[in-house]
C-alpha cells in the first residue's frame, strides 16, 4: 500500500470502516494495514504539541525536515506556518506538515482559499476522521448483527486501540493514561479551542469591518471550524460513554466528571451528547 498523508489515510480507513458498520465489507487485509498504521494516533489522541520557540526560530533557517524528508522553504511559507500555529497554538512544525500537505493536495485550488486557511481546515479534518474512525470501532465492536469472528475481532480493537486494554498475554508496557480521563481532558480541551476560537473570531470581524469579502471568507473558515469541533466533541462522549459501559471507569473519574459539571456553565448543552 503506497504512503497516505495523514488525512487520507484517516479518510481511507474511515471508508473501510464505514463499509464494515454498513455489514458490505469484502476483504479486510486493507482495513487491518490501515487500522495498524493509526495505531500511534488512536494511542494520542488529540494530543496537540503547543507552539514552541526553539521550532519557530528554525523556519527563519529557509528549511524545515518533516520526517526524514528536508524541505526548502519562503517567506510566504513560513508567514501561513506561523498564522496556522498562532490561530490553532500549534507546534510550527506540525503547522508546516499540515501545510505542505495541503499544497501537495492542492487544497488552496480545489477549496479557493488562501493555503493558510486550507491548513486550518485540514488541522480540524484530520481530528473529526481520527475521532469517527474510533468511534466506528466501538460501533462494530458493539454490533450483534455482525458475524461472531468479525465482532470479536473489533472487540478487541477497540479494547486495544481506542480504550487502550492491551490483550491478555501480551508483554507488559508503561502503564498509560487511561480512557476515561484523557477523553474527559479532550473533551474540555475541544471546548478551549471554540472558545479560544470564538474570541479570535470577533476581534478579527472588529478589524475586517471594511472588508466584506475577506470577513466572509473567514465567516466560512471559522463556521467550518466550529461544526467540526462540536462533531469532535460528540465523537469524545460516544467514546467516554462506551469506556463507562466497558466498565474502565472508576469512582475518581465519576467525582471528576462532576467537579466538570460544577464548572461548565456556557457548554452545558455539550455535555448531553453522548
Amino acid at each position: 500500500m503506497s504512503e497516505l498523508r495523514a488525512l487520507e489515510a484517516l479518510q481511507a480507513l474511515h471508508g473501510e470502516l464505514v463499509a464494515v458498520r454498513q455489514h458490505r465489507y469484502e476483504g479486510l487485509q486493507a482495513l487491518e494495514e490501515l487500522l495498524d498504521s493509526q495505531a500511534d494516533a488512536f494511542r494520542k489522541l488529540l494530543d496537540k504539541p503547543p507552539r514552541n520557540s526553539a521550532n519557530r526560530a528554525a523556519l527563519g533557517t529557509g528549511k524545515v525536515r518533516i520526517g526524514e524528508d528536508e524541505y526548502a522553504i519562503n517567506d510566504d511559507f513560513v508567514n501561513d506556518c506561523l498564522k496556522v500555529a498562532d490561530d490553532l497554538d500549534l507546534d510550527e512544525l506540525e503547522a508546516a506538515r499540515i501545510l505542505l500537505d495541503c499544497d501537495a493536495e492542492g487544497d488552496p485550488e480545489t477549496q479557493s482559499r488562501p493555503l493558510w486557511e486550507c491548513a486550518v481546515i485540514r488541522f480540524h479534518q484530520e481530528r473529526r476522521y481520527l475521532l469517527d474512525c474510533m468511534r466506528l470501532c466501538v460501533e462494530i465492536a458493539a454490533d450483534d448483527e455482525l458475524e461472531p469472528g468479525l465482532q470479536d475481532a473489533f472487540g478487541a480493537v477497540a479494547e486495544d486501540k481506542v480504550f487502550g486494554i492491551p490483550p491478555p498475554g501480551s508483554r507488559p508496557e508503561a502503564a498509560g493514561r487511561k480512557v476515561v480521563p484523557r477523553c474527559m481532558e479532550a473533551m474540555q480541551n475541544v471546548r478551549s479551542m471554540l472558545q479560544s476560537m470564538m474570541e479570535k473570531a470577533a476581534a478579527r470581524n472588529v478589524l475586517q469591518q471594511g472588508n466584506l469579502v475577506k470577513a466572509l471568507a473567514n465567516q466560512e473558515t471559522f463556521g467550518f471550524s466550529r461544526s467540526s469541533l462540536v462533531e469532535q466533541h460528540e465523537c469524545l462522549a460516544t467514546i467516554l460513554h462506551a469506556a463507562v459501559e466497558k466498565r474502565h471507569a472508576t469512582v475518581n473519574d465519576f467525582q471528576d466528571f462532576l467537579k466538570v459539571l460544577k464548572r461548565v456553565d456556557k457548554y452545558d448543552h455539550f455535555l448531553g451528547m453522548s
